[in-house]
């Protein structure tokens, strides 16, 4: 995305360079998305060609620094860019907001350098596309619910398991995925965060949804994958907490403690649930979180 001013973080609203970075993304909504998103909603299917346009516009890799490729905005300009991209089309928007403050912001807040250097440049190029993995049968927020398991190996670790609501759960090139990897000394389940490719992903099926029905929503699992560790062994839990809190509450995760965060007066569900609550409410251009009759939820 090219801007007369030079790049930095946008902390003050409206400032000149804001305000030019949301005029481009109303006139790539108008010109790529408006005449498109009533099609893209009959046949549940966003193309794969939106999201290499919107990554040479910046929109894949917002928050991400420009020594990585990305945009580097402000979380207060990425809220109104995300609010933009919904008035034209809430699918699109989901999308790029779970790639951008779930995925990404993950990977940035967490990572190694390493991993920061190898995953970064093409997510926020729009070469790959990411997801975020913790949600299961029987685990959304209730992160100590989780069945998934990582066990060491040769090279690295190897996942085993299933994940259910992923948003681009069988169509990301990279996914950020909650695992057990073993006990605590309390006796609680110890989770850990892992950087899984697509190619050791098994689409079982993807879920209908009531609304933004573009956005794929699918149940994937897990045979034995190949799986890289992210961040600290044992932190998967407070890290994934930390993510989902920060993209509730119109916060930068790259503003939140590297690695042992706790949340303060918080259950897991309420960290969690705010996050569904803030996509569901979007979709309805509406204040009130509350779901339609007979709809489907969509986590993470």
């Amino acid at each position: 995305m090219n801007v007369d001013s030079p790049p930095g973080r946008l902390d003050e609203p409206g400032t000149p360079r804001e305000r030019v970075i949301l005029q481009q993304v109303a006139d790539f909504c108008r010109a790529e998305v408006d005449p498109l998103c009533e099609k893209w909603e009959q046949e549940e299917q966003l193309p794969r060609a939106i999201f290499t346009k919107a990554g040479k516009l910046g929109l894949m890799g917002l928050m991400a620094p420009p020594a990585l490729g990305g945009l580097g905005v402000s979380f207060t300009a990425y809220t109104r860019i995300i609010v933009e991209l919904a008035q034209h089309c809430a699918a699109l928007a989901l999308d790029i907001a779970t790639h951008n403050s779930l995925c990404l912001g993950h990977i940035l807040t967490f990572g190694s350098e390493a991993q920061k250097r190898t995953c970064v440049p093409p997510l926020a190029s729009g070469e790959w596309l990411g997801a975020w993995a913790l949600t299961e049968k029987q685990a959304g927020s209730d992160t100590g619910s989780i069945e998934t398991t990582a066990a060491p190996a040769e090279a690295g670790w190897e996942l085993t398991g299933h994940k259910m609501f992923i948003t681009q759960g069988e169509r990301a090139d990279l996914l950020v995925v909650m695992a057990r990897t073993g006990t605590t000394a309390s006796g609680k389940k110890e989770i850990s965060a892992f950087l899984v490719r697509k190619e050791q992903v098994h689409p079982v099926r993807r879920i209908p949804t009531h609304g933004m029905r573009a956005s794929e929503t699918s149940e994937i699992r897990f045979e034995r994958a190949q799986a890289q560790l992210l961040g600290e062994r044992g932190y998967g839990r407070e890290n994934a907490l930390a993510t989902a809190a920060a993209s509730a509450s119109r916060r930068s995760p790259l503003a939140l403690p590297k690695q042992r965060w706790t949340p303060r007066r918080a259950t897991p569900a309420s960290a969690g649930s705010s996050a569904i609550r803030w996509r569901t409410s979007k979709q309805f251009n509406g204040s009130s979180p509350t779901r339609p009759p007979n709809s489907r939820r969509r986590n993470c």
